[in-house]
This record gives C-alpha cells, structure tokens and sequence, in this order.
C-alpha cells in the first residue's frame, strides 16, 4: 500500500522506525503495520502525516507534495512561528529563508501599526525616538516600561541609566519625562553649562534644571523639524510640557525673543 511505502520514506528522513512512527501518532500496538494489506482510516492516517510534517493526502497518494495541509490560525493563515518544517516542491525551506519571511513581516506589521496611529501619536513617537537617539550618543541607557500609571519615571545618574514609565497617566507627558530624566544625569556629571539651566521658580532646585533642560531640548527639536512656535502655551500644548513648568516656559521664550 502505498500509505506505507511513503511512511516509511519519510520516516527515513526523520530518523525514525515504523514503531516510534506508530508510537507518537498514538496507534494501537503494530498497527501501522497492518497498512501493508489493509489500507488505514483517515484519523490514524492523519495523526502519522502530523508526526511526518506531511499531510494525509500525500500519504494516501492524493498528491505529490509532501508538504503539511495548511494548519490556519484563527485569521485562516498559516503560522510559520513555530519549528514544524515547511516544504515547497519537496525540498525543506531552509530556516534562514523563514527568518527573512518573519523579518519582512514585522517590517510591515510595524508600519501597518504606524499606519493606524493619529498623527499626534505619530509626532510623538519621532520625538521619543529621537530623544532615545539623543540620549544613545551620550551613552545614556534608556530603559521603557510599562508599570503603574502613578509611579513616576527616574534615573540613576551615576549609573547613566534611566528608566521611564510609558504608562505614565499623562500620556502626553511621556517625552517631556525622558527629557527630563536625560537632563538629570547631563546636569549632575557636568556635561552641560548648569549656569544655562538656572532655576526660574521656587521649585526644588534638583528638578527645576531638569525641567528646563527637557523644555530646551524638545524646543530645539521642534526647530530641527521646521516648527518653531512663537507663542510658549502652543508650544506647550503640541509636546505634552506640563502645566506645573509655564512659568519657566514662558520664561525661557522671554529670554530667547
């Protein structure tokens, strides 16, 4: 039959005898055997092709390709994240080529992403990723979490290391904190003039230069990007700067009029 004869060609290719073939499809003890005279039902034939990576109806002759029945996912489609191997005409494709495959698909699906986003939330992630851009050439690791929209974002200077909560309740926050986390660590290891950083307000006088350094830095970014706003509360409202830092924004335009 010819159900046997290609259960055993590809249980050849698989390193395997008839009985470990018989024993992980769950057949009755030798049954697999009894394929010589007896040709097998579809269950036991479908649970040898799953074993073999093949299909039933290669097995049983329907067809010359060995390669696996589609297995959709929920969508319909074919999952090509697990370890199964695939076949195209017969021969294996190699796992460098199903790495491209999943290469250009996470391509596409971050674009697909991009593609779905409001052209606020766009704008800000360019800010965000050039803000970690900014901080990267600094040598200043920027770490992103996800945690309790309460807890604040922090850094350990002397480590240069920061790590910000994107879960933050004010989303539109999220890179004003990255900015000011940036500005702690520049501040606190004499990497940028702290007489440009001077304290505007009665705030504590650690995190006020962090404040001013992250509204100077995104103004410059704004700039960079051909947006450069004349009035502090536009400015304010485009790139999510807080309401507890207008005076110093309103300051610092002031000073750069």
């Amino acid at each position: 039959m010819i159900e046997l004869e290609r259960t055993k060609e590809l249980a050849k290719k698989y390193k395997m005898n008839l009985r470990e073939v018989n024993d992980k499809a769950g057949l009755g003890r030798n049954s697999i055997y009894n394929w010589k005279n007896q040709r097998p039902g579809i269950d036991a034939l479908n649970a040898v092709a799953d074993v073999l990576h093949t299909s039933a109806d290669y097995l049983s002759g329907k067809t010359n390709n060995p390669s696996p029945s589609p297995k959709g996912d929920e969508t319909g489609g074919i999952s090509i994240d697990g370890e199964v191997p695939y076949f195209y005409h017969g021969y294996t494709i190699p796992e460098d080529y199903l790495n491209i495959v999943r290469q250009l698909m996470e391509r596409d699906i971050k674009k697909d992403l991009l593609n779905d986003m409001t052209t606020a939330d766009q704008n800000k992630q360019k800010l965000i990723d050039w803000l970690l851009a900014y901080a990267k050439k600094r040598d200043i690791m920027v770490e992103l979490v996800e945690v309790n929209p309460t807890y604040p974002s922090i850094s350990l200077k002397n480590y240069r290391f920061a790590v910000i909560n994107t879960n933050w309740h004010h989303q539109e926050e999220v890179p004003f904190s990255i900015g000011h986390e940036i500005g702690h660590i520049m501040l606190t290891n004499g990497e940028v003039d702290s007489r440009q950083y001077i304290t505007f307000t009665e705030q504590n006088s650690e995190e006020s230069p962090a404040d001013i350094f992250s509204i100077k830095l995104i103004y410059n970014y704004s700039c960079k990007m051909g947006d450069c706003f004349e009035d502090p509360g536009l400015f304010m409202q485009a790139y999510g700067i807080p309401n507890r830092v207008a005076d110093a924004t309103k300051e610092i335009f002031k000073r750069a009029a």
